[in-house]
């Protein structure tokens, strides 16, 4: 049992025999072979969160995965990377305020050798940003603020191009030109701003 009485919204990341599974409240490491379960841990997001987060306790998108590090989010706006081996936490930053709409429900990816991660809560009229992560440490490299109330649905990233392309709403559809990174001054959403 994956112990979400939500259901499981989130498809599994299988890598090296081991398959992760992220949810609302829990992030596993099962063995695909026998079913056995290496690990699980609490996502550790705030109860009160499942206020703003409507649609109970859950996570769209895939576990990421990169050196050894396994990222996600939790309901609770906060970024968390896990030990892939061991699911320890390693760190989690705070990337806003539930209390203000936001809610962590989207996959973070690897662009460039930055974590890109998006966020949840234009359903509660909050303003759509992307930020680009340390992955060993979660310090934020780089802010980008849209346009509009809009959420980022789903990140997908073009290594050859090196364009981050986005979601942000419906219906509107983004290009983020990245370079070593960090977004392109001009292109994209707006303009970048660093923390």
């Amino acid at each position: 049992s994956l112990s979400n009485n939500s259901g499981e919204h989130a498809q599994p990341t299988v890598y090296n025999g081991v398959m992760y599974v992220v949810n609302g409240n829990w992030t596993f490491a099962i063995d695909v072979a026998t079913g056995r379960q290496i690990w699980r841990t609490p996502s550790g997001h705030e109860t009160a969160a499942l206020r703003v987060a409507g649609g109970g306790a859950l996570m769209r998108g895939t576990a990421t995965i990169f050196e050894g590090k396994l990222f996600r989010q939790t309901l609770d706006a906060h970024v968390v990377a896990l030990d892939m081996k061991t699911g320890k936490q390693i760190w989690k930053t705070k990337y806003a305020e539930w209390k203000e709409g936001y809610k962590g429900v989207v996959a973070p990816i690897i662009a460039n050798g930055v974590l890109v991660s998006g966020m949840g809560g234009g359903d509660s009229t909050t303003r759509g940003f992307v930020e680009g992560y340390d992955p060993d440490t979660g310090k934020v490299h780089w802010y980008l603020k849209g346009p509009t109330e809009q959420y980022v649905a789903s990140l997908v990233y073009n290594e050859k191009a090196d364009l981050l392309f986005l979601t942000a709403g419906f219906p509107q559809h983004h290009l983020l030109g990245l370079r070593h990174g960090h977004p392109r001054p001009g292109r994209g959403l707006g303009g970048h701003q660093a923390r």
